[in-house]
């Protein structure tokens, strides 16, 4: 993948705080989310407190799951 395309997927992360408030807003818990985006419930963790950031597919997967919770909970 191109480096600009990377460098705006990143741009459309939202905080930790508000990928949290996101989830929560859906009433996702967190293991439904990792399931979702297939990875475990501490990558999840680490993403909503700022301590990790998502990358590579995994990364893609966690914002399309997010886009999607945005819509649900609009």
């Amino acid at each position: 993948m191109a480096l600009a395309a990377q460098a705006e997927e990143r741009r459309r992360l939202p905080s930790p705080a508000l990928r949290k408030a996101i989830r929560d807003d859906a009433g996702v818990p967190v293991a439904d989310m990792a399931r979702a985006v297939g990875v475990s419930r501490q990558a999840i963790y680490r993403w909503e407190r700022g301590t990790r950031t998502p990358r590579g597919d995994a990364m893609r997967a966690y914002l399309a799951v997010l886009d999607e919770l945005r819509k649900v909970a609009a």
